[in-house]
């Protein structure tokens, strides 16, 4: 009888713990989504509403005008190159896994 409840209490003690873990990964992958998304927020705020706001650069690639002021464009290199980074920086955080697709 008593190796009876010893096998039901470790029975028992196994479930919670299986269960435990279980409810940790799905709080941990939570947590991940969540910085996912904020760190997109904080990319999209980055890219078009900081002092170094892109949205003229992204207007002007969008209509098809030259970029570069050596083209008769407004913009000069180092500010591409800044623009382009932040992309690169966003595909290098996806690589990593720190951003899913969905909130791409």
């Amino acid at each position: 009888m008593k190796e009876k409840i010893i096998t039901i209490v470790s029975f028992i003690a196994i479930a919670l713990s299986i269960l435990t873990a279980y409810v940790l990964v799905m709080q941990i992958k939570n947590y991940q989504q969540s910085q996912g998304a904020s760190f997109i927020l904080e990319f999209n705020n980055e890219l078009r509403n900081t002092n170094t706001s892109y949205s003229g650069l992204i207007a002007t690639i969008e209509s098809g005008q030259s970029v570069l002021k050596t083209n008769g464009g407004y913009f000069a290199e180092d500010g591409i190159d800044n623009y382009l980074t932040m992309w690169e920086l966003l595909n290098n955080t996806f690589q990593n896994g720190l951003v899913s697709k969905s909130v791409i």
